[in-house]
């Protein structure tokens, strides 16, 4: 087990927790609405979680980062790449227009 201080541990431990309330406001937007937006918002907040925890994880249980063997990639940062590509696939996805009622 690594050394960290309290206040690491302590911020470490509060972005899993909110990576993973997101994550589960992500899925329930999902659930109601549907869209492809919102699918790659949801898959973003996953890889982010999966990010946060693999700090966690690091900061914790290893002396340094986990890697990712196939192509040589520290696995965060992979994660993290994977994120940002949903985040902008939710970005550049047209939501369709209901139609007002009238």
């Amino acid at each position: 087990m690594a050394f960290i201080s309290i206040e690491e541990a302590l911020i470490h431990t509060i972005l899993v927790g909110a990576s993973l309330a997101v994550l589960l406001v992500s899925v329930r937007a999902f659930m109601a609405r549907g869209g492809g937006r919102y699918f790659a918002l949801m898959v973003a907040f996953v890889f982010m979680t999966l990010s946060q925890v693999v700090d966690f994880v690091e900061s914790y249980y290893s002396t340094g980062f986990i890697i990712f063997p196939v192509l040589d990639v520290h696995l965060s940062h992979l994660l993290d790449l994977v994120m940002i590509l949903s985040f902008g696939a939710a970005l550049l996805i047209r939501q369709e227009r209901n139609p007002v009622a009238g």
